[in-house]
């Protein structure tokens, strides 16, 4: 399975461009411009219209170690994160202009990031939790204030809280979490939830510049969720970064996070004393202190001198914020197009990398007073180490084009999936390396039902043709099998699709029934995100009964869930192979701790 992750270039500063990933790049060079096609902006927010697509990444804590386990919510959608902390989400309804991912695990305040959605297409985040911890206490009936450090605490008046259910007062001591996010911080982009979006008073979409996030959680004795009290303001003091000063207004608007939109809302305001910024709040969510701007839409694609598209390549967008330079990135969909919110009239320098890293072409564009959809960039992808087009053609057994499959490409160990077009592929590989290689090609005839003998080719060429493929084998055997191990004894639970019921479903479930048995052994499995490439992946065993009505309970059960190895995926949303296997343990209905093991193949 490929896993990509967002890492940053530098040190960020205040001011970003929004939907993508920000940080600071200290080697920003002029270049030439070209030409832009300006399309007339809206003046309200656009309305909610949701699109289709998929989204993964990768969860991390504060020592930029991945979090297993935590739960990832999109589109109604949920995931769980794996060992290495990734997770995908397939085929969720987003927002088209805030597409918004949710994470929440026990010890960590709740992540979160908003983006611009890339419909029908692969969409990457990358979410770094803060952990939650108590930073002070005080008696809700005197009130009193906590520090988070120097210059940043929060004060509570007398009576401040109530029970955040119950709507009641509070009587007792009220632990207070908290955490502040600097916003010359290298992590921020990744730390803080959504992203740099908010609705202003006049219900308006503006870009925010950051001087300082605090979050905020309040319990009571027994860990109830407490919230300020009706009629009651708590006090934020946050000091203003030495760089930030200069450009520091003497009032500033305060923004709360809103968690039923993913964009920010502008709520009261704080003003400058001294070196610090101080405002009062009404409840408690994540706060920021942010000067607004306005926006603009934009949209770029990217393509190789053969007109194959930039996909997954990471693309940037550099400009000068307080006299220094900020940079922000975003990965490319299977078109090569990113899109997002920027900054209006601002000159950015623009960057395309291979994935080794390197610049591999740069522009400048900008400014823009109206949304932007620039033309298509053409750029030499052979400026990366080693750029490697392998095409091929692929036929049936009665020596037809096979009209309907997919080639899988394994190279640098990688799989890059590819899907026939009348018979046809063509795949740019950004390798790393001009070390030659080879890259292996399994090819699939899904309307036939047939696989290829695997190909192997040599890439010492920047063009590889791999010539004419024949798809005439025949598919391994569809089944299921399940095995429980009690000791020395194995039961084998073997599930045939040309006798028992067993389907794979699109919403990645395999059902299986055991027809014409008493009791009519049942399973199911849930992946937690739909498989893109082979690898390891998360899944659930939502059921296995042996016999009607005494269902086995598995680890899965308490949320835990089961890593699988996957060895053949679908692709895209065509029908395919799924095949893997996974161990477990699980008790019987009488409480005894078994073993299981169990493998399958289906087409779905």
């Amino acid at each position: 399975m490929i896993k990509r992750s967002v890492a940053l270039l530098g040190i960020l500063f205040v001011s970003c461009i929004l939907t993508l990933s920000c940080n600071r790049d200290s080697n920003v060079q002029p270049v030439k411009p070209i030409d832009s096609t300006i399309v007339t902006p809206p003046i309200e927010p656009p309305k909610i219209e949701t699109v289709t697509a998929s989204v993964h990444g990768r969860i991390t804590n504060n020592l930029q170690q991945p979090v297993q386990g935590a739960t990832v919510i999109a589109g109604g959608k949920n995931a769980t994160t794996d060992a290495d902390g990734y997770f995908t989400i397939n085929s969720a309804e987003l927002g088209k202009n805030a597409g918004f991912v949710q994470v929440s695990k026990n010890g960590f305040f709740p992540g979160s990031r908003t983006f611009i959605v890339h419909p029908n297409a692969e969409n990457t985040v990358s979410i770094q939790l803060i952990p939650k911890n108590t930073i002070g206490s005080f008696d809700n009936s005197s009130g009193g204030s906590v520090t988070i450090s120097s210059g940043i605490g929060i004060a509570f008046p007398a009576n401040a809280t109530m029970n955040a259910t119950t709507k009641n007062s509070y009587s007792g001591t009220v632990s207070v979490s908290a955490a502040y996010v600097d916003p010359t911080s290298p992590d921020r982009p990744v730390v803080m939830p959504g992203d740099h979006r908010g609705i202003d008073t006049s219900n308006k979409e503006v870009g925010l510049k950051s001087f300082g996030m605090l979050v905020v959680e309040l319990n009571g004795a027994n860990g109830e969720k407490l919230q300020l009290a009706s009629g009651k303001n708590a006090t934020l003091t946050i000091p203003i970064p030495y760089s930030m000063m200069g450009s520091s207004p003497t009032s500033i608007p305060l923004w709360y996070f809103n968690d039923s939109t993913g964009l920010w809302k502008e709520e009261g305001i704080a003003t400058r004393q001294g070196v610090n910024y101080v405002g009062t709040v009404k409840h408690f969510s994540f706060w920021d202190f942010d000067s607004p701007f306005p926006l603009v839409n934009f949209e770029i694609s990217l393509k190789d001198p053969n007109g194959h598209a930039f996909k997954n390549g990471k693309v940037s967008l550099n400009y000068i914020d307080d006299n220094r330079p900020v940079s922000a990135y975003d990965y490319t969909d299977a078109n090569g197009t990113v899109l997002g919110k920027v900054p209006a009239n601002t000159v950015f320098n623009l960057y395309a990398y291979s994935s080794c890293g390197g610049s591999i072409f740069s522009q400048s564009i900008g400014p823009f007073s109206s949304d932007t959809k620039l033309d298509t960039v053409t750029f030499d992808a052979r400026q990366a180490p080693m750029a490697v087009t392998i095409s091929g053609r692929v036929k049936d057994c009665s020596n037809n084009a096979v009209k309907s499959g997919y080639v899988d490409i394994f190279i640098d160990d990688v799989h890059q999936q590819v899907n026939l077009v009348n018979g046809a592929f063509s795949y740019t590989v950004y390798r790393c390396t001009t070390v030659p290689t080879q890259a292996v090609i399994s090819t699939f005839d899904l309307a036939g039902n047939k696989i290829a003998q695997k190909k192997t080719v040599a890439t010492t060429e920047h063009d590889v043709d791999a010539g004419e493929i024949i798809a005439c084998g025949n598919m391994a055997e569809q089944f299921v099998d399940f095995k429980v191990i009690d000791g020395n004894d194995t039961t084998l639970y073997s599930f045939n699709p040309s006798v028992d019921t067993v389907y794979y479903m699109y919403n990645d479930i395999i059902y299986a029934w055991k027809k014409g048995v008493a009791g009519t052994p049942r399973l199911s499995i849930y992946f937690s995100g739909r498989m893109l490439y082979p690898g390891k992946s998360s899944i659930y065993l939502l059921q296995f009964e042996p016999i009607l009505n005494q269902p086995y309970q598995d680890q899965t059960s308490d949320g835990v869930p089961i890593t699988a190895n996957i060895s053949e995926v679908p692709i895209g949303s065509n029908n395919g192979i799924i095949a893997g296997d996974f161990s477990t343990t699980m008790k019987t209905w009488e409480g005894k701790q078994v073993k299981a093991e169990c493998s399958f193949r289906l087409n779905k």
